[in-house]
């Protein structure tokens, strides 16, 4: 099953870039620190494991990202 997530920007967080340095900066090296800051993101936590195993699709619409997550 797939789940469609869209998480969207505020004034303070551009969310496809910060979730690119979550991937880029912080998955490779602390795990922990990826899973507080994608929480921080409002990501269900039964989302975050397929995410951290690398088990969706990223997009953007605008300042809108879209994460499609295999559960």
């Amino acid at each position: 099953m797939t789940v469609t997530l869209r998480i969207h920007s505020n004034p303070m967080i551009y969310s496809p870039g910060f979730f690119r340095w979550i991937e880029d900066a912080i998955m490779p090296f602390d795990d922990g620190q990826a899973r507080s800051l994608l929480d921080g993101l409002g990501i269900r936590h039964d989302l975050i494991e397929p995410i951290m195993n690398g088990k969706y699709a990223k997009e953007t619409d605008g300042e809108t990202l879209i994460l499609k997550i295999e559960q």
